[in-house]
């Protein structure tokens, strides 16, 4: 049990290397030295004291009789057999070294890059992600050794899939470049393991050392592709950015043309009524020569009403600021409706007229007076008697 608690201490570093990125060399060795310094202390010391080697009286009332430090119950933790107090502190300590160096420091440009191969094992392409190797290598040799191990008719079909990937017409026709050699090396992993197939790979391609210039165009190489990498996310940013303003701009437009449509329909609907009261008016009095003065005045009265509120219409038609900000303008004031129902009625009654109708009106006695806007309201209903008339039997 005391050799399972030290071999424990293994275990934040091994499972933080192989699946956490940020863990880092000397936050690993931190907690493997706190970890087995309390696994010392709390386990292995107790029991070699208790084994006679040892006094026995740090265990009862600690070292230099301070008791928060007794290796079996410390800092006061007791209630726990003592394999389980020590792998709680041995553990606990070493984990939180190892993760509190590691995030404190930050991980090394060569360890980022080591973690970033285990971490990242299973997401990578192996076959296709790029090699830095330089060195010289012939085919047949790399077919010779891989037949040793692999047999022909696998190393034939080994390489011939390996000319048809890269468009070889045939095996000796392959470039022996560094992705061929690592081709061979994983083909051979599988059957020998991956550092023998390393060794036997090494044994029959010379490889040569990278020198200064060829780390130099490798971190050209990329720090251009990161260029090209920013540039794009840049327009790509910028695209987004201006297809949403065009989808802004389509969906104003398709609301200006249906308030456009809505307002051009509303529009001829109003200017039609006054239109056909006057038109009927005037009508009247051309058949009618020998119309009394009374009645004649007072269609000249409602024909210059309607007529000036035919030029109110006219106006409101030209002011296209009323389209662009999406709603008509009101003029609400202290509005009569018992005058203005009197009114419009005396307005459509020649259209009632002629077709043998009448209209009867019943209002109070005494004005009803609202605040609204005098020319819509009229219109609203002008609007009504004037779709009666259209409707109403005749001779009612």
């Amino acid at each position: 049990l005391i050799s399972f608690a030290a071999v424990a201490q293994f275990a934040p570093s091994l499972f933080g290397g192989m699946y956490w990125r940020g863990g880092t060399r000397l936050g690993a060795m931190a907690g493997l030295l706190l970890g087995f310094a309390l696994w010392a202390y709390t386990l292995m010391l107790p029991s070699i004291a208790k084994s006679g080697w040892w006094s026995t009286d740090f265990l009862q009332y600690g070292p230099w009789g301070i008791a928060w430090l007794k290796p079996e119950q410390l800092l006061g933790l007791g209630g726990l057999d003592n394999l389980t107090h020590s792998l709680f502190w041995s553990l606990t300590v070493n984990l939180a070294a190892y993760v509190g160096l590691s995030l404190w420091r930050g991980p090394a440009p060569a360890e980022a890059s080591q973690a970033l191969l285990f971490v990242e094992v299973f997401k990578r392409n192996r076959n296709r992600e790029p090699v830095f190797w330089r060195g010289r290598a012939r085919v047949q040799d790399l077919v010779e050794l891989a037949a040793r191990f692999l047999g022909p008719a696998r190393t034939q079909a080994l390489f011939a899939d390996y000319a048809r990937r890269t468009g070889a017409q045939r095996i000796e026709q392959i470039v022996p470049d560094a992705q061929l050699v690592r081709h061979v090396e994983i083909a051979l992993a599988g059957a020998i393991g991956s550092a023998s197939a390393r060794v036997m790979v090494a044994s029959v391609a010379d490889e040569d050392a990278l020198v200064l210039e060829d780390v130099m165009q490798i971190l050209d190489e990329a720090s251009q592709l990161r260029a090209h990498s920013i540039e794009l996310e840049q327009k790509s940013a910028s695209l987004e950015r201006a297809t949403s303003e065009l989808r802004a701009a389509n969906a104003q437009l398709k609301s200006l043309d249906r308030l456009k449509d809505d307002f051009m329909s509303s529009v001829t609907h109003e200017l039609r009524t006054p239109l056909t009261s006057i038109r009927a008016l005037a009508e009247l009095m051309a058949d009618d020569p020998d119309m009394p003065l009374a009645q004649r005045q007072q269609f000249i009265g409602i024909i210059v009403t309607e007529t000036e509120r035919l030029s109110r219409l006219v106006n409101q038609v030209l002011d296209l600021a009323k389209i662009e900000s999406g709603h008509a303008q009101w003029h609400n004031t202290d509005v009569d409706l018992v005058q203005l129902l009197e009114q419009a009625v005396q307005t459509t009654s020649e259209v009632f007229h002629e077709r043998g109708a009448r209209v009867e009106l019943s209002v109070p006695d005494h004005p009803v007076v609202l605040r609204a806007d005098p020319d819509r309201l009229t219109q609203v209903v002008l609007n009504l008697l004037t779709n009666a008339s259209k409707y109403v039997p005749e001779r009612t």
